[in-house]
């Protein structure tokens, strides 16, 4: 299975922010710090055409480079996180209710509530193999999940979607312990 990173610089392996030194690492293994985001398929490159040219990080112009990762690259006991999925923003935007001054138990409900249906899914797990079953799990188009966190930011633009990565867009975070092999990398140029 290919999984595709995206950065403005060119990299012959992926490293986290921590393993780079950046940061504090702390004792949790899946630290924010500690993962690469992997995309489950390759970025459109009208991105930032579907979000009106609104959103922050893509822009009409914009050259990144793509960086393709085989799945065999990924070591066998990685930890992942399969996030952003439909049924998290199924329950994001759908059955759970937030609100600006929201009490804190309702927040950690809220939560657990994710956190729960991702661990029963398989989303949130350790090993190669789980790791590939879950990704090929969700329904694959990419601009399509793209489109509808466009629509959602334009519904809610108090979550200020456009100022996020990946928000609303399926996509893995992994947490490997060293660096992760490039298998290509090619230049592309949002329109």
């Amino acid at each position: 299975m290919k999984f595709y990173h995206y950065n403005a610089e060119e990299f012959d392996a992926l490293l986290s922010t921590a393993i780079r030194g950046k940061g504090d690492i702390g004792n949790n293994p899946r630290a924010y710090n500690r993962n690469i985001s992997l995309f489950l398929e390759p970025l459109p490159l009208n991105v930032a055409e579907i979000f009106n040219n609104t959103h922050e990080f893509y822009r009409s112009g914009l050259t990144l480079i793509e960086h393709v990762v085989d799945s065999n690259a990924i070591e066998l006991d990685i930890l992942f996180t399969l996030t952003e999925t439909p049924e998290k923003v199924a329950l994001l935007y759908g059955s759970q209710k937030w609100y600006e001054g929201m009490p804190e138990e309702l927040i950690t409900a809220n939560k657990k509530e994710i956190d729960d249906m991702e661990e029963s899914k398989g989303y949130m797990g350790q090993g190669r193999l789980d790791m590939i079953k879950a990704c090929r799990s969700i329904p694959k188009g990419i601009e399509k999940y793209f489109m509808k966190s466009a629509k959602l930011h334009e519904k809610f633009p108090e979550d200020k979607i456009n100022q996020k990565y990946a928000a609303n867009v399926p996509h893995l975070l992994i947490y490997p312990k060293g660096s992760i092999k490039v298998q290509s990398t090619k230049s592309i140029t949002l329109i």
